[in-house]
């Protein structure tokens, strides 16, 4: 994973303290959209001592992890100039799935924050990533909702907020939201709490089994029903040193033809997506392929293995092969 330049970490660790609010790269003002309401306030911002920008590395057009003349520039030359889009060095993963204990105990107000921020706890799962806060000490009417956000290449800030109105009282929760779509490696996570403070910083590596390869030979046989034509053939597992390679001869698609292959676990079961994902419109005629997928990653085992096919949109995934093997 590559370095992140510390004066990027540290603007948005002030940032994050002072908003709590996460927008989309060139929404300046975090209005939802992108206009040239945009470079307005921007520039009260940096000239017209404005007000603090919601989200400020939504702002850095240039991804050097500030904000100067050069962003103001790259948003001008961007709104005006159709210049190249910008950067802005993070990427927002969207919300995560909130989870509540409710409350565990509570006291009344005006002494909220008589009790510790909680503590922060990770796991990860495939790619999967559960950001728990332990004893959080929020309003009894909490609305949990978690923003999360990658910035640079390794770093995941989890953005607390709550969005539902004030009510008299504070609450112990055991607080959890889950969020997807990683890849392998090592992150450093970053919980930051509604009232703006960091609840915690972990680190999670993410080593799952990964699809690395996929074959689609040519069109082996063809007729104009697929029922003439097998795609239960004798489906072939070769695992070596970790790695599975899953043999298909003889599957069955459309005449337009083209492969996405999809591999996700589920417990000790192992699936491949077979998938025609082809732009082209379907034909009135079948075809047999051989297919091959490659996964990196599979430890030494007892797996139940299953492979789908899908040949169009609205077609519900079939089984066509399904063994118990150990490696």
């Amino acid at each position: 994973m590559i370095a992140r330049n510390v004066l990027l970490v540290l603007t948005v660790v002030v940032l994050l303290w002072s908003s709590g609010e996460a927008c989309e790269c060139s929404d300046v003002d975090c209005s939802g959209q992108t206009d040239i309401a945009d470079i307005v306030t921007l520039v009260n911002y940096m000239f017209d001592n404005g007000p603090t920008l919601p989200f400020w590395p939504a702002a850095d057009c240039t991804g050097d992890g500030s904000i100067d003349i050069a962003d103001l520039v790259c948003w001008i030359g961007y709104h005006f100039g159709g210049t190249i889009p910008p950067t802005c060095g993070y990427s927002l993963m969207g919300p995560g799935e909130p989870f509540t204990s409710g409350c565990l105990d509570s006291m009344p107000s005006p002494n909220p924050y008589d009790r510790s921020a909680g503590t922060l706890r990770t796991e990860a799962k495939g790619d999967t990533l559960t950001v728990f806060h332990d004893q959080a000490w929020y309003q009894c009417c909490l609305g949990y909702h978690v923003e999360y956000v990658l910035v640079g290449d390794n770093e995941i800030w989890a953005i607390e907020s709550d969005v539902n109105p004030e009510c008299d009282c504070y609450c112990s929760f055991d607080l959890w939201s889950e969020s997807n779509g990683y890849e392998n490696g090592t992150y450093v996570i970053t919980l930051i709490g509604i009232e703006g403070d960091t609840v915690g910083t972990d680190t999670v590596l993410f080593d799952y089994p990964v699809l690395t390869d996929q074959t689609q030979g040519p069109c082996v046989m063809k007729t104009d029903k697929r029922t003439a034509l097998s795609d239960s053939g004798v489906v072939v597992y070769v695992w070596t040193g970790g790695t599975l390679q899953m043999s298909h001869p003889g599957a069955v698609f459309n005449c337009n033809f083209e492969l996405g292959m999809s591999f996700w676990i589920e417990g000790d079961t192992l699936n491949f997506l077979e998938e025609n994902v082809s732009p082209d419109p379907p034909m009135y005629c079948f075809c047999s392929y051989d297919i091959t997928a490659t996964v990196e990653g599979i430890e030494a085992g007892t797996y139940v293995l299953r492979v789908f096919a899908k040949d169009w949109d609205d077609e519900v995934m079939r089984l066509v092969d399904e063994q118990t093997l150990t490696f």
